[in-house]
């Protein structure tokens, strides 16, 4: 063996550096042990666990805070601490962690989110007053519609559009004012330059500080990514357990003012006035036999005599607050008649708290949270606008008042000219989180030069009145200004709990976006169900890695056994380089490792059944070893390289953890190869160096498969009926039965709920959809009795928190009756341990469009480059079709099987993206055996050119028949084990693994090659 001592270098360091990667992972799990022990032996926490025997909740309880509690004190405490030391460099257990195996959220529970800024908004922003242009209105429309079908970006086709709707001489800049142009006299192309710059630098900005927002969020091992050709940023943050505290953290635009206020007693008399014309309104429209021919008349009159309404005042409106006591004084109304006679004042409770100086403040009144949405209704009204002052804006406060209760307190503010503010959040360059005098959170705020020079003005001329601080169109606070703040700091009060206080800081030192983002795609998992997900893997990985070596041994003697320590090699080196590379290990990804030990076993196979041909051919061991591995190459390296191709394929289109599943399938390729090619030869060589016996199988396996010769092209004609058949009720089911299509291929929320005791789907679901509006929802056991899944496309294309949290407490309401115990909406949520909500996600309609879009390519594209490379490699385009024709064949098959039985068998069949990634797994793996067949015939070909296409066919499949069943039956074993024990995650994928690659061992044997034949055989007009 050539270079030997150079190969043996490489592994020698290869091996060091994967230890000495893992070893971090070692050294900070250490720690984490070490905190459970502490948590758990601290004499409190041990006498409550002795009370909380038998009591589940309890349990539940304990793990999930008083032992957490614990486990942090301890784990901060070691955070600076040097853990591990190797002379040369010391890591604290924070450095160590950063370095560390990084778990995908699905094995350790967190949060992953899909922001996505809208360039449109942003392109609307730029134009300023040009947005209201007519021409301006059209092309946006068009250039909208067109996004939701193109894969071309906004900015392309807004340029598109407008050149179809606009006159010839039409100028963009006449539109675009506000653009800052560089030129005297820009054109169309200028200002479209323009606009691609000015919307980059947006989203660099927003994907900058939100990097800023989730840098200063403490959470480890974060994980954000700008995607390109969109304007959408990937975030992943593991061990979040509050998802509502994320969602503002990402949401929040942290657009900081601060404005003037009105004085309540200034305006009481105006809320009388739109009551009184409301409330006619209202009586106008029973007597009109058409509700909108008589809104439309009532509006018409308002809007005519809304200037003199100004001026006027209701007599009867002299004490706004003396409302609520004579709605039913004796109990004579009734709700209805308060509801028609005070439409709104019967809704809002109204400021009736003076202060010293004789001053109501600001504060309008307080609303209940079931009547804001009528109220800011009633208010935007256009009539009800024109009959306020004009510089007047009722603005809701962001926290609850009254006693804690849900109620709103209503906020008006003064405008101050155009601007409306008196000053902006531009001027505040630092922001932290403190303490008052009472010991209550504020944010303290430290302005600029310019911004404490304006202060000092701003709070000179208010001393006496409120000045209100506003975030995000939301009033956190409303201050009076008792004397002039001549040093630029003050601060924000309003009853912030600690994390409140610390994430509203964040927010404003962080700055504000240049663009809104909002959530349209959101995945929460449980860190129960990522303890589960990593138990039941790496049992099935151990059972799989355990299976293999049993096999091989079996089969292959002491050859096995190499290949056994080539296996353990292949696994060191994929953990250790995807820890060097820092990449995501999910629970995909394990199964992709999992197979790579199946498909590894592939390449030492070939090696093995090679060598057992020059041995039976008479050579000597070492000729044997050097002929069988020389005629290997080929092989090997066709096949696999065919499967590294849909891994980057997958890798491109894929996305989270089916990204995590290519990654790992590309290393451990890239590993096996390495480590059968070169590792297992030297070991052979190694054991002959010392007279060694080397052998490759017993008696009972020695010569198996080696006399075989089996006429399979003779029998293609009834393998292509039964393809043909099978195939043809695949179809047929797809058109009657359809598929189980997941939220990623057709939007909506999903939910994974775990109970204490065992429910009924139909139940379930009957309950949910009163809870849901109507809506039902899908709802499927997922695993045991007590956990289901439920699918709901309820307001799904609603990207706002609040919607978000609404559809969670919905859920929580329609489940509620089913929890043996009583279940707090706090612990049912996704952060509990035991019960509850364990995981959720939600994709939007226009990230299904894409995913869709993204998994038609992926296949697409795939098919077309193996395709591509086989009709090179083979100088055949003849073998590369019928390849395609058996990849398509297994492909069909597998979405056939999934189109059959879903709903018949005990376990999830969604098509999603994972299922995707099977079918480009299937497509790898089917093509590798084919590969290794068209090897074994163009090597037929060239030795017996004088032999019959049909000979060379025949031989080559009967040839490698070993090879293909062993490496089949080790890479079913391996799934297997994963099925079985991997758990209800990934259930569904690894079903469609073992039928894809049941369905392509036999298309690689009864389809692809006779496909090939009979193109072969009409191109060159042979016998048949």
């Amino acid at each position: 063996m050539r270079n030997k001592g150079f190969i043996l270098f490489i592994a020698i360091t290869l091996g060091l550096i994967c230890v000495y990667s893992l070893t971090f992972t070692y050294c900070t799990r250490n720690v984490e042990n070490k905190a459970r022990k502490y948590a758990q032996n601290i004499p409190d926490v041990q006498n409550l666990k002795e009370q909380a025997k038998g009591d589940s909740f309890m349990e539940a309880y304990l793990m999930d805070s008083v032992y957490k509690v614990r486990e942090n004190e301890y784990i901060q405490k070691m955070s600076d601490s040097i853990i591990y030391n190797i002379l040369v460099a010391k890591w604290t257990y924070k450095e160590c962690k950063e370095k560390e195996i990084n778990l995908g959220l699905d094995l350790r529970g967190g949060m992953n989110v899909m922001l996505e800024v809208s360039v449109p908004n942003i392109v609307t922003a730029l134009a300023g007053n040009g947005a209201k242009d007519s021409l301006f209105v059209k092309t946006m429309r068009i250039a909208t519609h067109r996004e939701k079908h193109s894969q071309a970006d906004f900015i392309s086709l807004f340029e598109q559009a407008f050149k179809e709707v606009a006159p010839a001489n039409a100028k963009l800049a006449t539109i675009f004012r506000k653009l800052e142009l560089k030129q005297t006299n820009p054109t169309n192309a200028d200002v479209i330059k323009a606009l691609r710059e000015e919307t980059e630098v947006a989203l660099s900005n927003t994907y900058l500080i939100l990097r800023a927002r989730i840098d200063r969020f403490g959470v480890t091992q974060p994980n954000i990514q700008r995607l390109p050709q969109s304007g959408r940023i990937m975030v992943e943050l593991p061990g979040v357990k509050e998802p509502e505290r994320v969602r503002k953290l990402l949401q929040g635009s942290a657009n900081l003012e601060f404005w003037k206020t009105y004085e309540f007693a200034e305006i009481q008399d105006y809320f009388s006035q739109i009551n009184d014309k409301l409330s006619d309104i209202q009586k106008q429209e029973k007597k009109d036999s058409t509700l909108v021919d008589a809104v439309t008349e009532e509006d018409d009159l308002l809007l005519a005599s809304a200037e003199e309404l100004e001026d006027t005042t209701a007599s009867d409106t002299t004490s706004l607050t003396g409302y609520q006591d004579s709605y039913a004084p004796d109990g004579q109304m009734s709700p209805e008649e308060i509801a028609e006679k005070y439409p709104l004042l019967s809704k809002i409770q109204f400021n009736d708290r003076v202060s010293d100086k004789g001053k109501y403040g600001p504060l309008v009144g307080y609303v209940h949270e079931n009547d804001t949405a009528e109220v800011s209704r009633i208010l935007n009204l256009d009539w009800v606008k024109m009959l306020l002052p004009q510089d007047l804006k009722l603005v809701w406060h962001a926290k609850t008042g009254k006693d804690k209760l849900p109620f709103h307190q209503l906020i008006a503010l003064k405008s101050s000219g155009d601007k409306g503010a008196v000053l902006d959040g531009n001027v505040v360059v630092d922001a932290r989180q403190d303490f008052n005098e009472r010991a209550g959170n504020e944010i303290s705020m430290t302005m600029n030069a310019t911004g404490a020079r304006m202060w000092k003005k701003i709070t000179g001329e208010n001393i006496g009145s409120s000045i209100a601080i506003v975030l995000d169109d939301l009033v956190y606070s409303y201050p009076v200004v008792n004397d002039e703040i001549p040093n630029g700091r003050s601060s924000i009060t309003g009853g912030f709990t600690l994390e409140e206080a610390k994430d509203l800081a964040n927010l404003l030192k962080a700055g504000k976006l240049p663009a809104p983002a909002v959530i349209v795609s959101e995945e929460i998992v449980g860190p129960s169900l990522g303890k589960e997900s990593i138990r039941s893997s790496m049992i099935s990985f151990v059972l799989a890695f355990v299976s293999v070596l049993i096999y091989m041994v079996l089969y292959y003697n002491r050859g096995g056994m190499v290949a056994g320590i080539a296996l353990l090699s292949n696994i060191l080196i994929i953990f250790g380089v995807l820890a060097s590379l820092e990449a995501v290990l999910t629970l995909p990804g394990i199964a992709g490792i999992v197979l790579t030990l199946g498909m590894a076993v592939d390449a030492n196979v070939i090696i093995f059944e090679r060598i057992r041909e020059e041995v039976r051919a008479g050579k000597g061991a070492r000729l044997a070893i050097a002929d069988g591995y020389k005629a290997a190459y080929s092989a090997i390296i066709d096949g696999n390289v065919t499967t590294i191709i849909t891994g980057i394929i997958l890798y491109i289109f894929g996305s989270g953890p089916v990204q995590g599943f290519a990654v790992t399938l590309i290393i451990g390729i890239i590993s096996s190869l390495f480590t059968a090619i070169f590792i297992s030869r030297i070991i052979f060589y190694w054991m002959l160096d010392r007279n060694m016996v080397v052998n490759y199988g017993n008696k009972f396996t020695i010569n198996a498969f080696s006399k075989l010769n089996f006429d399979f092209m003779k029998m293609r004609k009834y393998f292509y009926i039964f393809s043909s058949a099978v195939m043809l009720i695949g179809i047929v089911s797809l058109f009657v039965r359809k598929l189980d299509l997941g939220i990623d291929f057709s939007g909506g929320r999903s939910y994974v709920v775990r109970f204490d005791q065992g429910v009924k789907s139909d139940e379930v679901r009957r309950s949910l959809t009163a809870s849901f509006d109507g809506i039902a929802p899908e709802v499927k056991t997922f695993g045991s009795d007590n956990q289901i899944k439920i699918t709901t496309k309820w307001r799904v294309n609603e990207n706002s928190t609040e919607v978000d949290s609404l559809a969670e407490l919905k859920l929580y309401e329609g489940l509620k009756p089913f929890f043996d115990a009583s279940v707090s909406q706090k612990d049912f949520s996704v952060q509990n341990q035991n019960v509850g909500l364990i995981s959720a996600l939600k994709v939007g309609a226009t990230v299904s469009r894409d995913i869709t879009r993204a998994a038609f390519f992926s296949v697409l594209f795939a098919l077309i480059a193996i395709f591509v490379y086989i009709a090179i490699r083979f100088r055949n385009w003849s073998f590369g079709l019928g390849g395609v024709i058996s990849l398509v064949h297994d492909a069909l098959f597998t979405i056939g099987m999934f189109s059959l039985f879903y709903g018949l068998l005990p376990f999830t069949m969604e098509v999603d993206q994972a299922f995707i990634a099977a079918i480009l797994t299937i497509i790898g793996y089917s093509i590798n055996d084919s590969v290794i067949i068209f090897d074994r015939v163009r090597e037929n070909r060239i030795l017996y050119p004088k032999r019959s296409l049909r000979d060379n066919m025949n031989h080559g499949i009967n040839s490698t028949l070993g090879r293909t069943v062993n490496t089949a039956g080790t890479t079913l074993v391996t799934l297997l084990a994963m099925f079985i024990f991997g758990g209800d995650v990934i259930r569904g994928f690894l079903f469609a693994l073992l039928i894809g690659i049941a369905a392509g061992t036999y298309s690689s044997i009864f389809v692809g090659s006779a496909i090939a034949y009979d193109i072969n055989r009409i191109k060159n007009k042979e016998e048949k």
